[in-house]
C-alpha cells in the first residue's frame, strides 16, 4: 500500500469529520443523530483505501489474438 493513500485516507476522514461537525453544530444537530451515519461514511472511506481494485479474471491474457 502506497503511503500517499494512507495520507489521502487520513486527510479524507479529518475533513468529512471537521465539515459536517461544524454544519451539524450550526443547524443545532446533536452527535447523537448523525453520529451513526458519520461512521458509516468513515467506514466506506477505509473500504475504498484499503481493499484492492477490480481484478479482470476473464480477460485475455495469453498473447496471441486471432486476426
Amino acid at each position: 500500500m502506497k503511503m500517499m493513500t494512507i495520507a489521502y485516507i487520513i486527510i479524507s476522514i479529518i475533513v468529512v469529520n471537521y465539515l459536517v461537525s461544524l454544519i451539524m453544530n450550526f443547524l443545532g444537530v446533536e452527535v447523537q443523530f448523525y453520529g451513526g451515519y458519520l461512521f458509516w461514511f468513515f467506514a466506506l472511506i477505509l473500504f475504498w483505501g484499503f481493499l484492492p481494485g477490480p481484478t479482470n479474471y476473464f480477460g485475455n491474457t495469453s498473447s496471441t489474438t486471432s486476426s
